[in-house]
């Protein structure tokens, strides 16, 4: 059974080519937004990372989450399909809310029986289901940490330094801890070491991204949205992963998904999209229209100088419409993924 992991949104890509020896192995970080954020009283001592009451995982984005369900994709196009087709759209207000899932599509898999009940419907993506990540490490069981084989497509990614070089080798420690040490909870939302499987970029934004640079020309480019990571070894037909504390390592959970009758690739979705776009982005269809906001401030978080750092803009231009069988709803912007050490 062949499977693949599909990353989304807010994730940076540490070291895949394993250089860089004052960094991780090969992996990848879900960084933390300001709305993900919990307080001890929110969060009780005694309640674990992964609860099986779902709405213990953040009050805050718990409230968000049931909110959409309550919304249609229409609802939210709405005031800016209203603007007219030629018109830019208002940049996002930010921060907005950042749902980090493991998501999966239950028509074409399944997930074992004790676990099925934590995860929740993804708003606006029918037949869809997500269960929400807070500081955890996921594990492959049968991909140990390793080197995997980098395609050349995954250049398409945008790397930290070329988009901003100023903040060249400036690491923040919280979130690129040194070989060997784990990152922070207060930093990430998700950290998975990559084993011998292949990465390779997914789609490429539909619009270019413009970054505009200190003394240089402004970098411009269609950029990967997805970084896959398939060929791994796993579990027979299954694909296991592992859920840990991110800092201790401890065990939380155990998530196997299996393939249901008829399927032929097990494919799984490890994302940080925007609470407007999740719908986008497990359903990998391609948005009629796409706004500008700031969410690269989060991933610039992983440099250690005291810079929101460069955040893109996205280049307006003329296309023919696409397929209409193919069509997402109006995307919140440039997202990630990035390289993170530009190579």
């Amino acid at each position: 059974m062949e499977a693949e992991i599909i990353f989304s949104g807010l994730c940076a890509f540490h070291n895949l080519h394993d250089r860089n020896k004052t960094m991780p192995e090969p992996s990848v970080i879900l960084v933390r937004t300001d709305d993900q954020e919990e307080t001890p009283e929110e969060r009780p001592e005694e309640t674990p990372f992964i609860s099986s009451m779902p709405q213990l995982f953040s009050p805050y984005v718990n409230t968000v989450v049931q909110a959409r369900r309550n919304r249609t994709r229409e609802e939210i196009d709405k005031p800016i399909k209203e603007r007219g087709g030629d018109e830019a759209p208002e940049p996002r207000q930010a921060p907005d809310v950042h749902i980090p899932h493991i998501s999966f599509d239950s028509r074409k898999v399944r997930v074992n029986e004790d676990a099925e009940p934590l995860f929740q419907g993804v708003p606006m993506a029918p037949g869809f289901r997500f269960i929400p990540l807070n500081g955890v490490e996921i594990e492959i069981e049968n991909d140990p940490p390793s080197k995997p084989e980098v395609d050349e497509s995954y250049n398409r990614v945008v790397q930290k330094d070329d988009y901003w070089p100023e903040a060249r080798n400036q690491w923040n420690r919280d979130f690129v801890p040194e070989r060997g040490q784990q990152p922070k909870r207060t930093a990430v939302v998700g950290f998975m070491r990559f084993g011998s499987g292949r990465i390779s970029a997914g789609h490429l934004s539909p619009v270019p991204w413009k970054f505009e640079r200190i003394d240089q020309e402004p970098l411009v480019g269609t950029f990967a949205e997805e970084v896959v990571y398939s060929d791994f070894p796993h579990s027979g037909n299954d694909v296991v992963l592992r859920l840990l504390d991110v800092e201790t390592r401890e065990l939380v959970r155990e998530l196997r998904f299996s393939p249901l009758p008829g399927t032929d690739k097990l494919t799984l979705f490890i994302g940080n999209n925007d609470s407007d776009d999740i719908d986008n982005a497990v359903q990998r269809r391609i948005p009629a229209d796409v706004r500008d906001n700031v969410h690269f401030k989060f991933l610039n978080r992983v440099a250690s100088i005291p810079d929101p750092g460069r955040t893109p803009s996205v280049v307006r231009v003329s296309s023919e419409a696409p397929n209409p069988d193919n069509v997402a709803g109006i995307s919140t912007g440039p997202c990630g993924p990035i390289g993170s050490n530009g190579g």
